[in-house]
């Protein structure tokens, strides 16, 4: 890959910053590539189910029915979280199984498992910062956050860190996307603005969730 981009700084700079510049093993095409496909997958699994643990309840006609119940909403909307996160840890662990079962069937253990099980733990932080962000807002919100916009803002978040990477102008992005997580293959990946965009992400995800959790309390309805 080198000798093909020799000519071109700019892509090397690029295919460093992705880590594509040096793939040894299955585990380095894994990381530098295929992770990238995968924590889209990944993504829009956490999105839609985010949207679904809520909107489902509109869309079936049942979401009265449950909320007039001698049950509190803000509990309803405690154990819908907790639902979300049970499926996406069971999704991500599955998932890198099989992915950690097919690189041993090609390559064996010839390779250092540590990087994959940071690269997957940061995906399953990933889907966990935006599915909070969207269950929080169907909180905030009247109705639930749409699959529509779900989608939208997950592939813009995804683009930009992205463009992020292409050149150091557009570094800056980088704090406006959660999407950096995918960039952690190892403790060197943990640099000042990796650590810094992870938490502020995991701080808006949070205080998007608690605010939907205090304004839900205040509904008899979501």
């Amino acid at each position: 890959m080198n000798a093909i981009f020799s000519n071109s700084p700019e892509m090397l700079a690029l295919m460093e910053r992705m880590g594509m510049n040096s793939i040894t093993n299955v585990l380095d095409y894994y990381l530098s590539d295929t992770v990238y496909s995968f924590s889209l997958i990944a993504t829009i699994f956490a999105s839609l189910l985010a949207v679904r643990m809520i909107g489902k309840d509109f869309t079936q006609n049942t979401a009265e029915y449950l909320y007039s119940k001698p049950i509190s909403c803000d509990k309803i909307y405690r154990t819908k979280t907790m639902s979300f996160i049970v499926n996406i840890l069971l999704f991500n662990v599955i998932v890198s199984l099989i992915s950690l079962g097919t690189m041993w069937i090609v390559d064996g253990f010839s390779f250092n498992v540590f990087p994959l099980i940071i690269q997957n733990g940061s995906i399953i932080l990933l889907g966990l910062i935006l599915g909070l962000v969207y269950i929080g807002l169907s909180g905030l919100k009247k109705k639930p956050t749409g699959i529509s916009l779900a989608l939208g803002l997950m592939m813009l978040f995804y683009f930009l860190y992205f463009i992020s990477m292409i050149v150091d102008e557009t570094e800056f992005l980088i704090f406006f996307t959660p999407f950096a997580l995918t960039g952690i293959k190892s403790t060197s990946a943990f640099t000042d603005n990796v650590v810094i965009s992870s938490l502020i992400w995991i701080v808006v995800s949070l205080s998007v969730w608690i605010a939907g959790n205090f304004k839900i309390k205040n509904r008899d309805l979501l």
